[in-house]
C-alpha cells in the first residue's frame, strides 16, 4: 500500500514571500482530490491552502510571513 506523501518541497528549500511554489505529492491516483495545509510555526498551528488539489501538484503562493519553520501537509477525504 502506498501512502500519500509530499515529495516537494521536502525540506531545506528557501523561498521568498509571495512566491509561487509548486507542491508535488505521490501515493494517490492522479485524479484524487486532496487537502493541503501549511504551518509557519513548525506544526503548532495549521492554515488551509486548498481542499481541492489534484493531478499530483498544486501551485501555492507563499504567505507574507517570514519563518524558518514552514511545514506542508496533505490529507485525503
Amino acid at each position: 500500500m502506498t501512502t500519500l506523501e509530499i515529495i516537494s518541497p521536502n525540506g531545506g528549500e528557501v523561498y521568498g514571500v509571495g512566491i509561487d511554489t509548486l507542491i508535488n505529492w505521490k501515493g494517490v491516483p492522479y485524479e484524487d482530490i486532496i487537502s493541503l495545509e501549511y504551518s509557519h510555526d513548525n506544526g503548532v498551528n495549521w492554515n488551509l491552502i486548498t481542499t481541492e488539489a489534484s493531478k499530483l501538484q498544486h501551485v501555492w503562493t507563499t504567505p507574507n510571513i517570514v519563518s524558518d519553520n514552514y511545514l506542508i501537509r496533505a490529507s485525503q477525504g
